[in-house]
Order: C-alpha cells, then sequence, then structure tokens
C-alpha cells in the first residue's frame, strides 16, 4: 500500500507552486576532488531563467496551462482518493506533498565524493543537497515523520558534531543519514561526506576551485543565473580509481587492463580531464553545452586542429532541410588506428580482424582504408522536402572525392561484387541514366521487391549518393541553380539565429526541423492522448484529451535547433541552440540515414557475409589448433591424435573446436565440428591433411582444412576428398 502511494504521488511534482530562491552554485558545498557532480536550479529559478524565452513562452500559454492545470488536478484528486480508500494517514499526503514539492522547486545537488572498492573495503562518500533556506528543519522534520509513519526504524545519531536521522540503524553497509545543516536540508553517506557540512558552515577548498571544471565553466560560458542544469564528471580521477580497481581484480590477468588501457590511450583518452554538461536559458532559447576538457591538447578522437567546415559545405544543404549534418571526419585514417590497435590487443582477435579485412577486400576489390582514401574528409547529409521521401528516406548524401574516377569505379566494383555473391538470388546490376550534363548511376534489382534504387553521381569533385535515381537528379538540379546560398541553410532564420548565439561553425554542425518533427508527430500524440485518457477515467482519474494544446499553438514556440563541435587546443565543445531544454540531438537522424543508404547496397549479402565472417573464425581456429599440435610435438616430432590431449596441456579451448556455423555447443563430443587425421609427425608430407572440418559444417560449400604445414584452406568437398584420399596413401606407404 505504501509503495504504491508512495510512487503516484509522484507525479504530482510538476503541479509544485513556486517559491522564490536565488540561483546558487551548490559546487561550492562539495570537496576539490569530487568525482562526480550533477544539479539542478529548481523549478522556481529555472521559470525565471525561462522568462522571455520560446520554451518559457510555450510553457506560460493559456492553452498549456490549462492542459497542466487539468491534469495535474486530475491526478491530485485520484492519488487523494487511493490514500483514503488504503488508510493513509492525512497527515502522511500532506507531508509527501512538501517533501515533493521541496525538491522540485529548490536548488538541489548530488556529488560522489570518492569511493573504495576492493576486497577489504567497499565504501562509497556521496551527499545530496537541496537548498530550501529556513524550511531547512522542517524539511528534515517531514522526511523523518514519513518514515516514523511508514515504520522505519528511524533513529538520531551524531555526525561531524550535528544531529542527524539514520532510516535503518541495523543496516551494515548502507547507512545515508539526513538532516538541516544551516539552509540546507543534506542527506550523507560515507565519513567524507563531513566535508559538505564543513562548507556549508565554514567554506573552504571546492569543487567549483577545481582547474577543469573551472575550464569547462569558462568554454561553456554559463553563469549561475542561466545555469537550470548541470553535470560533471572528473575523468582523470575516476579513471585512475578504475583502472586500479580492474587491476585488482584481474590479478594474473592485469596484462590485459593494460593493453585495453593503452588502446583507450592511443584513440586519445588518456588526456581527458574532464567533462562538463550545462544547460541554459539564453537570448530567447535553450542553450546546451558539452565539454571534453584536454589540457595540453587532445590527440586520436579529441585532437585539435580538425577543419572547419566552410559556408560552401553548408550551401549544398536546403534552405527548408528537415534535419541536415555537415562534418570533417578522416574516416580512412580513423579506421587504419582503430584496426592497428584492435589487433595489437589480442593475437587471436587479430586473426579474426585480418580475416574479416580479407573478406571485405574481396568485395571492395581494395583494402578498406585504400577505399576509404578515395573520399575526402567532408561529409553532408540531409533530407528535404524536394527529395520527395517519407520520414528518412528523402536522404541525400554528399561526400567530397580526392579522384572521383577511381571513386566512381570503386562503386561500381562494390555493387558488382555483392552482385556475384548474391547470383541466383537478386539480379542485380548498375544502370546508367544520362541527365542533362551528368551521368547518374544506379543499381537495378530483379527478381525481388527491392524498395530502393540506390543511386550516385558526380559533380564538381563531390560524390553525390540517394536511396534513389530521382533524389539524385533532384540535387544535381538545385546545385546547378546559381547563387546557393539564398537556397540553403545558410539563409534558414533559425539557423541565423543559433549561429549568433553558437559563434563558429566549427568541425561539425547539426540542424533538425523540431517545428516539422512536432507537425509529424502531433497526429500520433492525439490518437495516445485519447487512448491514455479513456484508460485514466476508466482508473476513476477524470482527464479531458480536449485539454491537449493544439498544433497551432505548439507551432508558436517551437523553432529548429542546431548544434556545432568546437575543437580548439584545450577541449572540444559541443553546443546546441533551440526552442526546447536538453538539446536535440540532430546527429540521430543523420548516422540513423547513412547506413541505410549503404546497408541498400549491402542488404541482400548480409547472409552471405555473415557466413563469411563465420569460416574466417573456423580457419583462425584452425590455425590455433595447429599451433597448439606444433607445440605438442617439439619433444618427440609426434602430433597428437585427439583434441583432448591438447585442451589438457592448456593449449587450446573446448570453445576452439566449435564451428560458429553449426550448432554444437561447449559441452558436445569434442570432434563433432573437426576431425583430426592420427599418425603424423612434424616430418610428414607438408601437404598432408592434418585438421578438416566436418563436410555439413558449411552446408556442403566446402571446408576449411589445416595442412601440415601449419597453413589453413577453405576447399570444396570434391577437393577434401581427394586430399584425404592422397594424405592416406602417403601414410600407408610411409608405414603409418
Amino acid at each position: 500500500m505504501l509503495t504504491r502511494f508512495m510512487f503516484a504521488i509522484v507525479a504530482l511534482l510538476p503541479a509544485a507552486a513556486a517559491l522564490g530562491d536565488t540561483p546558487k552554485d551548490l559546487a561550492k558545498l562539495f570537496p576539490k576532488d569530487t568525482l562526480g557532480f550533477a544539479c539542478r536550479a529548481g523549478a522556481d529559478a529555472a521559470g525565471r531563467m525561462a522568462e522571455g524565452t520560446s520554451f518559457g513562452d510555450l510553457v506560460a500559454d493559456p492553452e498549456m496551462r490549462r492542459f497542466t492545470t487539468s491534469v495535474c488536478a486530475a491526478i491530485d484528486g485520484f492519488i487523494r482518493a487511493q490514500a483514503r480508500n488504503e488508510g493513509v494517514p492525512p497527515e502522511m499526503v500532506e507531508g509527501s506533498l512538501r517533501v515533493l514539492h521541496d525538491f522540485w522547486t529548490r536548488p538541489v545537488a548530488m556529488g560522489v565524493i570518492d569511493f573504495q572498492l576492493s576486497e577489504d573495503k567497499q565504501s562509497v562518500d556521496a551527499a545530496i543537497v537541496c537548498h530550501v533556506g529556513k524550511d531547512a528543519a522542517r524539511l528534515a522534520a517531514d522526511v523523518e515523520a514519513l518514515l516514523v509513519t511508514a515504520g522505519a526504524p528511524a533513529q538520531e545519531v551524531e555526525f561531524a558534531g550535528h544531529k542527524f536521522t539514520i532510516a535503518d540503524p541495523d543496516e551494515k553497509d548502507f547507512r545515508p543519514l539526513f538532516g538541516a545543516v544551516g539552509e540546507y536540508f543534506v542527506i550523507l553517506h560515507g565519513e567524507r561526506s563531513a566535508e559538505v557540512i564543513q562548507r556549508i558552515e565554514t567554506g573552504g577548498p571546492n569543487l567549483s576551485d577545481d582547474e577543469t571544471l573551472a575550464a569547462c565553466r569558462n568554454r561553456i560560458a554559463g553563469d549561475d543565473d542561466t545555469r537550470s542544469m548541470a553535470m560533471y564528471i572528473n575523468v582523470d580521477r575516476v579513471a585512475a580509481k578504475l583502472k586500479a580497481l580492474a587491476v585488482d581484480i584481474a590479478g594474473p590477468d592485469r596484462g590485459d587492463v593494460e593493453k585495453v588501457c593503452s588502446v583507450l590511450n592511443a584513440l586519445g583518452l588518456e588526456n581527458l580531464a574532464g567533462v562538463a554538461w550545462e544547460s541554459h536559458y539564453r537570448k530567447g532559447g535553450c542553450y546546451d553545452a558539452m565539454y571534453f576538457h584536454t589540457p595540453g591538447g587532445g590527440r586520436g578522437l579529441l585532437a585539435a586542429g580538425g577543419k572547419a567546415i566552410t559556408e560552401d559545405d553548408l550551401q549544398l544543404i536546403p534552405k527548408n532541410a528537415r534535419w541536415a549534418s555537415a562534418a570533417n571526419v578522416e574516416l580512412a585514417a580513423g579506421l587504419r588506428a582503430l584496426l592497428t590497435h584492435a589487433k595489437s590487443m589480442d593475437p587471436e582477435a587479430a586473426q579474426h580482424i585480418s580475416g574479416v579485412e580479407s573478406i571485405a577486400q574481396g568485395v571492395l576489390g581494395m583494402p578498406p582504408v585504400d577505399f576509404l582514401e578515395l573520399f575526402g574528409d567532408t561529409f553532408v547529409v540531409y533530407d528535404a522536402p524536394d527529395s520527395g521521401g517519407i520520414w528518412f528516406t528523402g536522404a541525400v548524401l554528399i561526400v567530397d572525392c580526392r579522384d572521383t574516377d577511381k571513386a566512381e569505379k570503386a562503386m561500381t566494383q562494390l555493387v558488382r561484387s555483392v552482385a556475384s555473391m548474391i547470383a541466383g538470388e537478386v539480379a542485380m546490376d548498375v544502370k546508367t541514366l544520362e541527365h542533362k550534363d551528368y551521368k547518374i548511376r544506379y543499381i537495378n534489382a530483379a527478381g525481388q521487391p527491392v524498395p530502393v534504387a540506390p543511386a550516385w553521381a558526380v559533380r564538381d569533385g563531390r560524390l553525390i549518393m540517394g536511396l534513389y535515381p530521382q533524389m539524385v537528379a533532384s540535387t544535381l538540379d538545385r546545385l546547378a541553380e546559381g547563387n546557393l546560398r539564398d537556397t540553403s541553410i545558410l539563409a534558414n532564420e533559425d539557423f541565423k539565429k543559433a549561429r549568433s548565439v553558437l559563434g563558429d561553425l566549427g568541425t561539425s554542425f547539426t540542424y533538425t526541423n523540431t517545428t516539422d518533427g512536432v507537425r509529424a508527430l502531433y497526429p500520433f500524440a492525439l490518437i495516445a492522448g485519447q487512448i491514455g485518457a479513456a484508460m485514466a477515467q476508466g482508473e476513476g482519474i477524470d482527464i479531458d484529451v480536449t485539454a491537449i494544446p493544439s498544433l497551432r499553438t505548439l507551432e508558436k514556440y517551437i523553432h529548429g535547433q542546431v548544434q556545432f563541435t568546437q575543437t580548439n587546443g584545450d577541449g572540444t565543445l559541443v553546443t546546441s541552440y533551440g526552442a526546447i531544454p536538453f538539446g536535440v540531438n540532430s546527429m540521430a537522424p543523420a548516422s540513423v540515414m547513412v547506413a541505410p543508404m549503404t546497408a541498400a547496397i549491402l542488404l541482400p549479402s548480409l547472409s552471405r557475409a555473415r557466413e563469411l565472417s563465420k569460416r574466417t573464425v573456423c580457419a583462425a581456429d584452425l590455425r590455433g589448433i595447429g599451433q597448439a599440435m606444433y607445440i605438442h610435438a617439439q619433444d618427440d616430432g609426434r602430433f597428437p591424435s585427439d583434441f583432448q590431449t591438447l585442451i589438457d596441456e592448456n593449449n587450446i579451448t573446448t570453445k576452439m573446436l566449435i564451428c560458429p556455423s553449426t550448432n554444437h555447443v561447449v559441452g558436445d563430443a569434442l570432434d563433432a565440428c573437426y576431425v583430426i587425421v592420427p599418425g603424423q609427425t612434424t616430418y610428414s608430407d607438408p601437404s598432408n591433411v592434418l585438421v578438416y572440418e566436418r563436410r555439413e559444417n558449411h552446408d556442403g560449400e566446402g571446408v576449411n582444412v589445416l595442412f601440415q604445414d601449419g597453413h589453413v584452406q577453405f576447399i570444396s568437398i570434391e577437393e577434401l576428398d581427394r586430399r584425404l584420399e592422397e594424405t592416406r596413401q602417403r601414410l600407408e606407404k610411409a608405414g603409418n
């Protein structure tokens, strides 16, 4: 009963009445070396910050007020009725409302000061602080009264010279204390939480003095009068503690931890000191910023000096885009670094990765890194009504090319490689459409109901891709119209307003037409609202669906969301500006679309590619088995006649004996997937079959074979039979 009541009452949070409060920097109440921190200004201060912004005007609109008031009143009546029916004391109801009211409306912060996780000690030092002014003691009394009414064994204790209440004194590990300290209600846990009390009463070095947090705040350019929410993680200290914990847990395998750390370092994360995120109300809108602090210059993923996007890049995006993204990314260099570091972690993983690279090279006609190097570092993707698509199908991708002729040939090679792999299932080829002065290549598929015809063309050193040739043609026509600036995103009013707030373009840009999004989702919201209201009325909650604001009202206050990424020698700043708090990450639709455009070309061959990948795993496992057999044969030159010997010697694992193309699992017979040809030595004929796969492993398409000289080859069933017979004859002749 009590649990149900407490969960239900949380729904009243938005209905809490506003009380005055001055913005507080609660970071000043936590030690300087605090690991993680989060805070919110409270509904009172946030409401004042939002005045005059698009979001504040939306909340203040009469239709929106009617909606929030009616919904909250209905929920309030339902909760009070349920409380009476279940015998919840009235004072508990009122006390719960006051507690929730205080936490909703007043500034609140939480910080993890320290933690220790080892065999000898498991502890967390943390605190929650709520600034409630003269009502701090009353809030503490309300919380204590709720515990007593609920039957909790609350007990008064002394901590750091103050009287606090502990909810369950019999609990050994988790013992949070709560009470009032001056104008603050605090919840404390761990010995170091006493430092929060000290800073409330006498001050001292605090988190706002931390060099990394200060650098983040300086770059974000926020202040207490506009900051509605914030989070901060001291990555340096957290990473050091987690690494120590991982090394302690790993024990003799701590070398694996070092390998993982070396890869993270190579990616540039070793120089990441801290990360901060803040949400502000500024210049009529909502401004969000995240800063990655890399003092002395970032490396790898956070390297400074990346090429900034230009207005010429943005002119490619239509003014009325539904969403858009532009970025400068060195994909080839990134893939090369990723492959290098991934292979360095583990020899077995390196074998698997090399196998996948070989498959990709066979499909592309060149190594994957070489394929990516055909393209430049500027990528632009967008969806606009003129494309003619629905949802994300109208996306167009424009990529700089270092060599357009080779890029076109590589695309054609890719399609034809895929076509050869799926021959018999789908007849697929590249056809050409003459469109004015340009040639549009597109994929024509016959034999299956393929819903897209991915297409591409080259113009001015750029490759233009779309899911249909009509979309590529539409893009070519727009780019030929002349003055692109007046028809591009540069002339979009939402973009121009956001740019005045966010500043320089930076290395990436994203845009979301939030108004279009609201317009598209509104019909579904009405349907869901009607269904929800009907169900709520059946439960006794009198909610009127007519209280939902009209689309016209919502459109008055919503405007587009813009995001920039800017990198300098001290860190990377990601900022966004729009109508709603928390930002709308435009990279989501962009990245969601780039993948389908590529997948549309490769989709028919995915099952085939998965099977090829499984063959690669088999081959890698067989090579590992071969190495283990040679280790066994070091003493007398004889190879083992069974797999159990290799397992007993800890030279292989049972998992290596399972072909991923089969349904066999660890625990089945050791020779369920692979067979040893016994009676051989290191002096046997190098062309002898040493271990081979069972014929059914890959549906009769062939088998991987380990030969006596250690190499592995995928051959047909007929070839296997011939090689086995030759091996048998040679062994008989040698007397084995």
